[in-house]
C-alpha cells in the first residue's frame, strides 16, 4: 500500500514539474558547438544563423566517377556448367565478360547435366562477381520447397483404343 502511494506521489510530482516548466515556447537544447564528425568530411557552421536554423555544410571530398562504359561480370559455379542469357549461350564457367553499363538486369540460366538449373540475375550498374551453387538431382530433398513424389500404388495408365 505504501509503495503504491509513493509511486503515485512521484508520478504526480514528475508530471506537475514537467507541466510547470512548459510555458508554450519551443523546448530548445542547450547551445553548444557540435564536434565535427570523424573522417575526411569537413563541417562548417554559419555563426550568424540562429541555433535552430544552423545547417552544416558538408564537403565530402572528391568522388571519382568511373569513366568505363562497361561493367565486368564474373560467374563461377561449384560444377562445370554453361551460362545462358535467354537462348544465347554466353560460355562455360568460370565465365568473365564485359557488358554495357546501365543496360538493365541480365536474367541468366546456369545449366549442367545431372544438376538443377539455377536462374539468377546480374545487375549492370556495377561490377558483379558471384558463385552459383549447383545442386545434384539426387540431392533434391535438401532444397527449400522440395516435395517427395507420391506413389499411389496404381500401375501405368492404359490408353483407350480410338473409336
Amino acid at each position: 500500500m505504501r509503495r503504491s502511494l509513493l509511486l503515485g506521489a512521484l508520478a504526480f510530482a514528475f508530471g506537475f514539474a514537467t507541466l510547470s516548466t512548459f510555458d508554450g515556447a519551443e523546448a530548445r537544447p542547450p547551445k553548444s558547438k557540435k564536434a565535427p564528425p570523424k573522417g575526411n568530411s569537413k563541417v562548417e557552421f554559419d555563426e550568424d544563423a540562429p541555433e535552430e536554423m544552423a545547417v552544416p555544410e558538408i564537403d565530402a571530398g572528391v568522388v571519382e566517377a568511373s569513366d568505363s562504359k562497361e561493367v565486368r561480370i564474373q560467374i563461377s559455379s561449384t560444377a562445370p556448367a554453361v551460362v545462358y542469357y535467354g537462348k544465347k549461350k554466353l560460355g562455360k564457367t568460370p565465365l568473365d565478360f564485359m557488358w554495357p553499363k546501365d543496360s538493365g538486369p541480365l536474367d541468366l540460366a546456369v545449366k549442367a547435366s545431372g544438376y538443377f538449373t539455377v536462374y539468377t540475375r546480374a545487375y549492370t550498374f556495377k561490377d558483379e562477381k558471384f558463385t552459383v551453387r549447383m545442386t545434384p538431382l539426387s540431392q533434391a530433398h535438401t532444397l527449400f520447397g522440395y516435395r517427395a513424389k507420391l506413389d499411389a500404388g496404381v500401375g501405368p495408365a492404359e490408353e483407350e483404343p480410338p473409336r
